[in-house]
């Protein structure tokens, strides 16, 4: 009997029994048939446990090459024999484990260097590009292709120096031909052993910072220069304001002295006209000697208030305050202008005496051009002067049955050599600055000035002092 045979037979035998077998075999003899089914027991085991090293064989081999491509999701499942295959299943099982956990952190590592937003390079010891990320490739906007094995100083202004370990300012050249201002850090690459295998060089990108530094510069030299002319205008307005003060000076000296000048020949007329008048007793004499009195009080009237104007604008004028009894006041100024015109003043004085701290002649002089505007704009009634208390202040007032005043000419009235009827064919005189002298002696008491008026309807003019 071949071994064809046995092997043929045992093929037939695998699923059935091995005494049927041998009953379509017609073999009657007993002690042929026991060593044939000793041989068929024998040969069957062997054949088995040699398809079985076959099958295991074919699944490591499988196993094997998925994880060269990187699956290490499947692995070997062992026998219960616990024998020198299963041995080999295990250590194939633990390098698929070994190699996945390998590539995991590979992966991690890469994902890491690629999530950098600095620019990193690594290079050899000569200075070659090994790789770099991928923040480097798209600032610089090469292929890693193209630089790999290339020197690092194709890219840099300047060359690097690689075993300085200081940070270091140069730029990078990219695909463009722009210029990248970076701060570099080179840093040795080393292995585990100790061995330096090359460089990491990091380059922070500082291209926005270096145009935000050049701004701020050119902002600055535009700052120093809008100072130097500030301070030169400063200086030229100094100078400016010292002439202009200067020149006030020289004016108020100047208004002083021809004050003066022109005061001492009009007080000389003035009283030699008076002489005249009690010589000469007709009255075209008399008449003739009025108008020249009332021309020269005219002039020295004008004198005077150009100089107060003045004074008051250079702020030269100096209060003399005292205690002033308010009722006695308005009753001298009632008696001043009683009967001398043909409008009644009458006076609203209220009984209480009461005493208000005050330059009693710059006060009166205010009560005295509001008064004579009254009367100079008032053809008939009558015009009243009185005080009140309000809050904190007194309240001085003058009321005229008058022309009144437009609302528009309200405001410009209390500005100098303004008037509400202006022209040369102006029914009413003046030089316009009683009500600006006005206003500048009670705003100097700390107080205000204004006025109520309508057309044809009259005026009536305040102002406070305070009683503080």
């Amino acid at each position: 009997m071949d071994f064809e045979l046995l092997k043929y037979l045992t093929k037939k035998i695998e699923n059935q029994n091995v005494d049927s077998v041998l009953n379509d075999l017609n073999i009657t003899d007993s002690e042929t048939k026991d060593l044939l089914k000793n041989l068929f027991g024998a040969f069957k085991k062997n054949y088995i446990e040699a398809s079985f090293i076959e099958r295991q064989a074919d699944r490591f081999n499988s196993t094997l090459l998925k994880y060269a491509t990187h699956d290490f999701a499947n692995s070997i499942e062992l026998s219960e024999e616990n024998d020198l295959l299963d041995s080999v299943a295990m250590s194939i099982n633990l390098l698929g484990e070994e190699l996945n956990y390998s590539t995991i952190a590979k992966d991690y590592l890469t994902d890491l260097f690629n999530s950098i937003t600095d620019i990193v390079i690594t290079i050899d010891n000569t200075g070659l590009i090994q790789s770099l990320n991928k923040s480097a490739l798209q600032k610089l906007g090469y292929l890693e292709e193209d630089l790999v094995n290339k020197n690092i100083n194709i890219l840099t202004n300047m060359p690097l120096f690689l075993d300085t370990t200081s940070s270091s300012k140069n730029s990078f050249l990219t695909l463009d031909n722009e210029q990248l201002y970076v701060s570099i850090k080179i840093s040795p690459f080393v292995r585990g052993n100790h061995e330096k295998i090359g460089y990491v060089v990091i380059a922070h990108d500082i291209t926005e910072i270096l145009k935000y530094q050049e701004s701020i510069e050119i902002q600055n030299r535009k700052i120093n220069e809008v100072n130097r002319i500030l301070i030169e205008n400063n200086i030229e307005l100094k100078k400016a304001k010292e002439k202009a003060e200067e020149s006030d000076r020289l004016k108020t000296s100047f208004l002083g002295n021809v004050s003066h000048e022109i005061r001492t020949p009009l007080n000389a007329i003035v009283g030699f006209s008076g002489m005249l008048k009690c010589e000469y007793n007709n009255d075209q004499h008399s008449e003739y000697i009025e108008i020249i009195n009332s021309s020269c009080n005219k002039l020295i009237t004008i004198v005077d208030d150009i100089i107060d104007i003045s004074m008051i604008e250079t702020k030269q004028i100096n209060l003399k305050k005292t205690k002033t009894n308010i009722s006695e006041l308005i009753y001298s100024l009632q008696k001043s202008y009683y009967n001398k015109f043909k409008i009644e003043v009458i006076i609203n004085n209220p009984d209480n005496e009461f005493e208000l701290l005050i330059d009693h002649i710059r006060i009166t002089q205010v009560l005295e051009k509001l008064l004579n505007n009254a009367i100079k704009y008032t053809d008939s009634g009558t015009i009243e002067l009185g005080w009140e208390q309000s809050n904190n202040a007194i309240i001085f007032y003058v009321k005229d049955s008058g022309i009144g005043i437009s609302e528009e000419k309200q405001i410009l009235i209390f500005d100098r050599f303004r008037q509400a009827y202006e022209g040369h064919n102006r029914l009413y005189g003046g030089t316009g600055l009683g009500l600006p002298i006005s206003k500048g002696f009670v705003e100097l008491h700390g107080g205000k000035i204004w006025v109520k008026s309508k057309e044809n309807l009259g005026s009536t003019f305040y102002f406070s002092i305070p009683l503080s």
